[in-house]
């Protein structure tokens, strides 16, 4: 790598050093690499330590799922249907 070491964007751990990018990447050390896109368009290559990309995918896990995380047991007021008019339900014995 040419001496370059790399830095996580979020706690700015220096990463081990190693002979290319693909060894940081593999199990035994675990970075991740992602891309991120600029409002100019360029594309800006963001290093993780282990700790922090664990720490984001949960956060973005946490996102997807609504309240808490915790899935709804409640059914959606499309499935309970009320928010139908009256006379626009469908009667499923026809």
């Amino acid at each position: 790598m040419d001496d370059k070491r790399y830095a996580c964007v979020d706690c700015r751990a220096r990463a081990p050093e190693v002979e290319t990018e693909y060894t940081l990447i593999s199990s035994r050390f675990g970075w991740r690499l992602t891309r991120k896109i600029d409002r100019d368009g360029t594309i800006q290559l963001e290093w993780r330590c282990p700790t922090c990309w664990a720490r984001r995918k949960q956060e973005k896990a946490m996102v997807a799922t609504p309240g808490e995380g915790v899935p709804s047991s409640e059914p959606s007021s499309s499935q309970r249907g009320v928010d139908l008019p009256p006379g626009s339900r469908r009667d499923p014995k026809r």
